[in-house]
């Protein structure tokens, strides 16, 4: 007959139990270095991208400062048309001068009030 101190020992850690132990460590282990790598790799896209800043800034404010050139110009240009427009007009109405006819028209008396 087995002694009543054998049945109240606890049970040894079933196969089932240590599997499940084991999956959950190295799940933990897995997540871990896998984030890892994921921040060296962010990391190291941020140091290049900081690297390239300053080139990144230079073509931005070329770009900007090409653009305010060309929009410039295109004012001027617009502006000689348009002054060249209106003087051209001008110079039509002043080759073909209309007569002015001056005629006066018969007002009626003031009248004190």
């Amino acid at each position: 007959m087995p002694s009543l101190a054998a049945e109240q020992q606890p049970a040894g850690l079933t196969p089932l139990v240590v599997v499940i132990i084991v999956l959950i460590i190295a799940g933990i282990i897995y997540t871990f270095g896998y984030a890892r790598a994921v921040f060296h790799r962010a990391n190291s896209d941020y140091k290049k991208t900081k690297e390239g800043l300053p080139g990144m800034r230079k073509t931005v404010w070329q770009t900007a400062w090409r653009t305010v050139k060309v929009g410039f110009g295109v004012l001027i240009l617009l502006g000689i048309l348009v002054f060249w427009g209106v003087n051209d007009e001008r110079k039509k109405n002043d080759q073909t001068p209309v007569p002015a006819t001056v005629s006066s028209s018969p007002r009626p008396p003031r009248t004190p009030r």
